[in-house]
């Protein structure tokens, strides 16, 4: 039996005073600078009026950068290709920084080597000299 409220959500955790709870649906959901979001989102100057695209994707969450002027950033590294999240994984678009609380189904369908892959597609990897 599924929990209550087992959807993934983007929990707003800086940027604000308030915390605040953002359902990702199945169809997605565009962050960025619109007043319908209200704040942080419609104040932050850093945030793009067409930030980022957030979707699940199978049994995850992914994220799409829409072109925004100052990045999306996933656990601290820029998104240049769409990007899977996993629980607990932050993703900061302008000053705002939100935490994916996703179920646990999700956590249990990527493994560890899922996680290089995301990494990969996020940024080059690049070979240094004298590391094997």
């Amino acid at each position: 039996m599924a929990p209550f409220n087992s959807d993934p959500s983007l929990i707003v955790i800086a940027g604000t005073g308030m915390v605040r709870k953002i359902p990702v649906p199945f169809n997605g959901i565009v962050l960025g600078r619109d007043v319908r979001l209200g704040s942080p989102f419609s104040t932050d100057e850093f945030v793009s009026r067409s930030h980022v695209w957030v979707r699940r994707q199978g049994d995850g969450v992914e994220v799409t950068d829409l072109g925004s002027a100052n990045g999306t950033y996933v656990n601290g590294i820029r998104v240049r290709a769409p990007t899977r999240m996993q629980d607990s994984d932050m993703l900061r678009i302008g000053r705002i920084q939100l935490k994916l609380a996703a179920p646990g189904a999700m956590n249990q369908a990527m493994g560890a080597g899922d996680r290089r892959d995301r990494r990969a597609q996020t940024v080059p990897q690049h070979e240094y000299p004298g590391r094997p």
